[in-house]
């Protein structure tokens, strides 16, 4: 999959898989993972169908770290020959979509099916650009328990949306997996396109 590098901070070096659009202009989409069963390269591919620069980070680093080589990854794409400076990031699983929200400067973030959230709900007052985040009523890895302590930790936050969508699974919207449920994903991925468009273009 790799395809460029993108510098960290530190000198380390980032492999990436980039998508262009046609146009060769326009806004650009960080798109990140927790599970390598996320076919990256086909989600870049359609963002660049869109008008988007679709880059995919393989992000091996944890905690701070981490956090700086995803902001390593957003200057990157921000500076891409062509790239209006809008930048948004897009995650599958994990917490990577919210923590871009609190701890970097992208303009936008959309997060599936996010897992830790819930660990890090004191961070929520440092949203400043629209976060909007996908839940599964019946996502295992974060029961509905911690899903109503996320909600009630981001009431008052102005820059975030939520959706929960019922008798889904984690992963309901990755094709090829046990728990994909096609009308749930469709209308995820509508909704996605629309904040995506709003917010970056």
């Amino acid at each position: 999959m790799p395809d460029v590098v993108v510098k960290a901070a530190d000198g380390a070096e980032i492999t990436a898989y980039l998508a262009q659009p046609s146009s060769a202009k326009g806004p650009a989409v960080v798109v990140l993972a927790e599970s390598p069963n996320t076919n990256l390269t086909a989600r870049c591919d359609a963002l660049a169908a869109q008008g988007y620069f679709a880059l995919a980070p393989v992000l091996t680093r944890t905690g701070e770290q981490r956090r700086a080589d995803l902001q390593s990854a957003i200057t990157y794409a921000r500076k891409l020959d062509g790239c209006t400076a809008k930048v948004g990031a897009l995650a599958f699983g994990g917490s990577l979509a919210y923590e871009a929200a609190c701890f970097t400067d992208v303009d936008a973030s959309v997060g599936y099916y996010p897992v830790g959230i819930e660990t890090m709900v004191n961070d929520a007052g440092r949203i400043s650009k629209w976060c909007l985040l996908h839940f599964a009523e019946d996502d295992a890895l974060v029961p509905l328990d911690l899903q109503k302590k996320i909600y009630g930790a981001l009431i008052g936050i102005i820059f975030y949306s939520i959706y929960s969508y019922k008798g889904v699974g984690h992963s309901f919207a990755r094709e090829g997996a046990p728990t994909y449920d096609k009308a749930a994903a469709d209308l995820a991925n509508s909704r996605t396109e629309k904040f995506l468009k709003e917010n970056l273009q």
